[in-house]
């Protein structure tokens, strides 16, 4: 991730977002970056996670390797299996 502002999360409780959190890159390493969120009561119902700002195709260049869009892929999500009230 190059652009700060290309990658993020946003988690909702029904139709009300909790928020918009930013993946941050990893101190020293700018090719790894690493978002953690975790909610004390919040029933978290969906997620909608935005990677990058340009589409993964054949012939596209990230910004780093002269590119105009900020190519992002993810990998290793760790996540709580859902937990179901009676």
């Amino acid at each position: 991730m190059d652009d700060a502002s290309s990658t993020y999360a946003e988690f909702f409780s029904g139709s009300t977002s909790l928020g918009i959190f930013k993946a941050a890159s990893l101190p020293g390493n700018s090719n790894y970056s690493f978002l953690g969120v975790s909610f004390k009561t919040a029933k978290i119902t969906s997620i909608k996670i935005t990677s990058g700002n340009g589409l993964l195709e054949a012939g596209s260049k990230d910004v780093s390797d002269g590119g105009s869009k900020d190519l992002v892929v993810m990998d290793d999500f760790f996540y709580d299996e859902p937990n179901v009230l009676p």
